[in-house]
């Protein structure tokens, strides 16, 4: 595990077993600590969104997600290998996996107006993780109830979920909070997952996009940003 900064945000690299470890020692720890899985949206998004930055800044670690990312570190002469990172997917499925085994508890902030409902979400938890206590909730819903829990997903999107983070992060104090955006889409089946080959060469984030259901236009200016203006952001502001 690693870290190299990609305009101005500290970002980790690190392999799927350094990973696991961190969030095994963060629930036996239990202290509030927040996780960013980062892509290269985010980062142009932090780029020129003052506010979107200063949350994402305040996350304990931001992970590297995406083959986008491990390339531009080792434009920057990090020994990065293409393997050292983690997408939202993985990580919320080793949470789930882990609070399950250990009997914690998981709050999930859902969207409302996202493509996967409450009753589906809901569904698919208790197929895959039927002895998970998890409750799912919309953003705005009273939190008094749900201080102790060990496990924070918000599912909200960029940079709607790290705003939220920012504001609730305080109320609690034992989580690892994640933003976990349209992972749930991805593991609920209502979009399908990239073949496992697209995920093993980093372009699970590509393969995203062009699922979701958008306005082809608003799907070509998120490609954009991600594959053109990131890495000209990158050789500009090198130094």
């Amino acid at each position: 595990m690693h870290s190299t900064t990609i305009l101005g945000q500290l970002i980790t690299m690190a392999k799927p077993e350094e990973v696991k470890a961190l969030l095994r020692s963060q629930l036996q720890a239990g202290n509030s600590y927040r996780i960013a899985t980062v892509n290269p949206e985010f980062l142009v998004e932090a780029f020129y969104n003052p506010a979107f930055r200063q949350s994402l800044e305040q996350a304990d670690i931001r992970l590297a997600d995406g083959v986008g990312i491990t390339v531009v570190a080792k434009f920057l002469g990090q020994p990065v290998r293409s393997h050292e990172r983690c997408t939202g997917v993985d990580l919320t499925e080793m949470l789930l996996t882990m609070t399950q085994e250990q009997k914690l508890s998981v709050l999930i902030v859902y969207n409302p107006t996202g493509l996967t409902s409450r009753e589906r979400l809901l569904q698919w938890l208790q197929s895959q993780y039927p002895t998970l206590d998890v409750s799912v909730i919309s953003a705005d819903h009273n939190l008094a109830d749900y201080h102790s829990v060990a496990v924070v997903l918000n599912a909200l999107g960029a940079p709607e979920q790290e705003h939220w983070l920012n504001d609730h992060f305080m109320e609690f104090p034992r989580a690892i909070l994640v933003g976990v955006g349209g992972t749930f889409d991805m593991l609920s089946g209502t979009i399908r997952r990239a073949p496992l080959v697209v995920r093993r060469f980093g372009f699970e984030w590509l393969w995203r996009l062009l699922m979701q259901p958008e306005r082809r236009l608003n799907r070509l200016r998120r490609i954009v940003r991600a594959t053109v203006v990131f890495p000209w952001l990158v050789i500009t502001h090198k130094h």
